[in-house]
């Protein structure tokens, strides 16, 4: 039988809409999951855009319209999901930057298969050159990035067998920050048995970037210099072993740790009787480890 194939033509865009300003002031904002829970919501919104169009070029990517400039001002928002909450004091957007303060994590229930935060950061600030929307796609390039203040758990997913990465969509590439700047960072991370905590951690990075081809990698990110640096690190590595030290500064070439050990959990009769076959077992402590050279971060 002969199948007839009906063509449809898309119809043109015909709206058009142009207006001088947009105001929104003191607004509340209650956003509601299918479930009738709260996905997001924010107690109070004031909202600027100048010079708003939509036309059939800008309807065709992901914001919408166009604009001269914004300004968005909100107090008290919070952002819910199946596996993270997330409460923010107060945000500030405009078209070159993002400054969030007083961010608060917590997990609505446990989930073993993904990462979840506990804790607070003070500060979470981005300085913009650039960005916009091409094909769909997001090109950003940033002059400064600041996380401040970080007081967190970090509750890491169950190992899994080794998988490629995932490449990441709907960025044009590069994605450039030129500086990235943490400062005053306490951090603990939690993971199956294996806690890692760092106190006073620290960095400046410049020439952070990615780009299409590092994109498909397992670190999928190149630096310039950097400094990072912190106060102390204590790690429970099995149930045999812990590692502690004390102060840390890593550079591009240079890495000293300070009051190193590497010791045993357990006493050595505890050990032999834990093992088939007899092994030695480490007590190993510096009070100061130095290496010089030139070190690539986090390359493959």
């Amino acid at each position: 039988s002969n199948k007839t194939v009906v063509k449809t033509e898309k119809k043109p865009f015909q709206f058009i809409l142009d207006l001088q300003d947009v105001e929104l002031k003191n607004a509340k904002v209650n956003i509601l999951k299918p479930n009738g829970l709260t996905a997001f919501s924010t107690a109070k919104l004031d909202l600027e855009i100048h010079k708003l169009r939509v036309d059939e070029k800008s309807a065709q990517e992901r914001i919408p319209f166009t604009y001269a400039d914004f300004l968005i001002s909100a107090n008290d928002l919070k952002v819910q999901n199946d596996n993270q909450n997330l409460h923010i004091g107060s945000a500030n957007v405009n078209q070159k930057k993002l400054d969030l303060q007083n961010l608060r994590f917590s997990k609505p229930s446990t989930n073993p298969s993904k990462t979840q935060l506990e804790g607070n950061l003070d500060r979470v600030s981005l300085m913009l050159d650039s960005w916009e929307f091409i094909n769909r796609k997001l090109a950003l390039n940033a002059n400064s990035l600041l996380l401040q203040g970080a007081d967190l758990k970090v509750y890491l997913p169950k190992t899994k067998k080794p998988q490629k990465p995932a490449p990441i969509t709907g960025i044009d590439f590069p994605l450039i920050v030129k500086t990235i700047s943490l400062q005053k960072a306490n951090l603990n991370l939690l993971k199956e048995g294996n806690s890692q905590v760092i106190k006073g951690l620290a960095a400046n990075i410049s020439d952070f970037q990615i780009t299409k081809q590092s994109s498909t990698k397992k670190v999928p990110f190149s630096v310039g210099n950097y400094t990072i640096s912190l106060k102390q690190y204590h790690s429970i590595l099995n149930k045999t072993y812990r590692l502690k030290t004390g102060a840390l500064t890593w550079t591009k070439d240079r890495l000293q740790i300070d009051n190193f050990e590497y010791k045993p959990l357990v006493s050595r009769t505890q050990f032999i009787s834990s093992i088939p076959v007899e092994k030695d077992l480490y007590d190993l402590s510096a009070k100061k480890i130095q290496f010089i050279g030139r070190m690539e971060l986090l390359q493959e």
